[in-house]
């Protein structure tokens, strides 16, 4: 069989043309995929995170002496890695009143390998009024 009238009979054959296609297109929708899963989860978490941040402001509310070390953590976070979960809070004076500045931050880790992102920091604050 010569070479040339194996390349032409192969390029006028269309019997994987729609297998080619599903891979192109298919692994396109697969990234798609699971960056919106990412985002989502991120979602998910900065939610959460919200929410711990909102139980931790009203435990200080009712003690303006709570600091990070004293607070009480709310069962919203047991999904987080204690390790890497952060919370900070801070005295401030604005305007002649005294807050106190409550911050939780958490590096989420992205699991979409083709964005090269490592980690992406949630961060929520909170500012508190101390009342004298």
């Amino acid at each position: 069989m010569k070479l040339s009238r194996f390349i032409s009979r192969f390029i006028r054959k269309e019997d994987g043309a729609a297998a080619l296609e599903f891979a192109i297109v298919g692994s396109v929708y697969l990234v798609m995929l699971v960056v919106l899963l990412d985002v989502a989860r991120g979602f998910y978490l900065h939610n959460k995170l919200g929410f711990a941040a909102d139980k931790i402001a009203r435990q200080i509310l009712m003690d303006p002496n709570a600091n990070a070390n004293t607070v009480d953590m709310p069962p919203s976070l047991d999904g987080f890695d204690p390790d890497l979960l952060e919370v900070v809070t801070q005295q401030l004076t604005i305007a002649g009143k005294d807050f106190q500045n409550l911050t939780l931050y958490y590096p989420m880790s992205m699991a979409t390998p083709l964005l090269h992102i490592d980690l992406v920091d949630l961060q929520i604050n909170r500012l508190v009024p101390i009342s004298n």
